[in-house]
């Protein structure tokens, strides 16, 4: 079964929807069934590479909330996160622009190491506190997934993985994706947003048992 995910490294519900998403693989026992691929979506191309303002402060001037309203807002997302064993620090999360972090996705993609960058990247932003746009970091962290420095150094020039990168952007346009996470599931098939474990067991269930079906057909 093939799950092509479409997801920022600075956004909350994609780092919780990818562990529900697991665990209802895991309930189904379908996690030798998938071919997951995580695709790239920026969801604030604006931001700068160097934090001028702490999380809160910056989702206030975002959204046009108080500081009050972010934090309870926050403290419901860091809920909803610690139910699945996540456990988000808001304190200390830098918002900074995503683009050379999914450069080290797409670099991680390349080498069949998709999944071990996005958890990495997850949990540098949301529990780390480390500045995910700085080049000197996201080296260390491919290191750590197993990428040989050399192809770290020269990746932020690498024309092929920023085409690999644009096409993502460009695919998530055309198929009209506003917001992540999204889920499309042999092509066809759509599940948008952290929807609930009990949500995404009884999708994949239904999808898998279509797809046997079909095929005795």
């Amino acid at each position: 079964m093939k799950i092509e995910i479409w997801s920022d490294v600075a956004c909350p519900f994609c780092y919780i929807g990818k562990k529900h998403l697991e665990l209802a693989l895991e309930k189904l026992g379908y996690q030798n069934e998938v071919e997951i691929t995580w695709k790239s979506y920026l969801l604030d191309p604006s931001l700068p590479d160097i934090p001028v303002a702490n999380l809160y402060d910056s989702l206030a001037l975002k959204k046009g909330l108080s500081l009050e309203q972010v934090k309870e807002m926050t403290a419901h997302v860091e809920q909803m996160a610690k139910q699945v064993d996540l456990f988000p620090n808001f304190n200390t999360t830098l918002p900074v622009n995503t683009l050379n972090a999914h450069k080290l996705l797409q670099l991680a993609k390349v080498n069949s190491l998709g999944n071990q960058a996005k958890d990495r990247l997850f949990k540098a932003y949301f529990v780390d506190g480390l500045n995910i746009a700085d080049k000197e970091v996201l080296i260390k962290l491919g290191q750590e997934i197993g990428i040989e420095v050399s192809f770290l150094i020269d990746l932020w020039n690498d024309a092929a993985i920023s085409e690999r990168l644009n096409a993502d952007l460009y695919e998530a346009q055309t198929l009209g994706i506003s917001g992540v996470p999204f889920f499309l599931i042999e092509n066809k098939y759509a599940i948008s947003g952290a929807q609930s474990v009990e949500v995404f067991t009884n999708a994949l269930k239904s999808i898998y048992e279509s797809r046997k079906e079909n095929s005795k057909a």
